[in-house]
């Protein structure tokens, strides 16, 4: 028989459990590469949100989730006690009305089915 050794890593996992969650709120990745050479990721790593979409859309409570779940520095991300907190908050829980679909990326320029 083979013998596999799995490493956990809760700061791995807090990152992908933040990009299913960033897939199904929003229909797309946060960005192509988790590098600086990639616009988007450059621009979360920098704090500039406020230009990028979707960011600038979300609720501060759910930005803070991301924020904690993406941090760059594996050693400060959330952990899933932290994270499993948060996502049973009420403002996590409550259903809200359908909106329209938020695109990822800093271009503002609207998709065509927005227009």
């Amino acid at each position: 028989p083979i013998s596999r050794s799995y490493t956990i890593d809760p700061a791995q996992d807090m990152w992908s459990l933040g990009i299913v969650l960033f897939v199904m709120v929003t229909g797309d990745f946060p960005w192509m590469k988790a590098k600086a050479s990639d616009p988007e990721y450059a621009a979360w790593c920098s704090g500039d949100l406020e230009r990028c979409r979707p960011w600038k859309y979300f609720t501060p409570q759910l930005l803070r989730l991301f924020k904690m779940m993406f941090h760059p520095d594996p050693a400060l991300r959330c952990t899933p006690a932290e994270a499993n907190k948060l996502l049973y908050e009420p403002w996590f829980l409550r259903r809200s009305s359908p909106r329209r679909k938020v695109h990822a990326g800093c271009n503002d320029r609207p998709s065509p089915a927005e227009e």
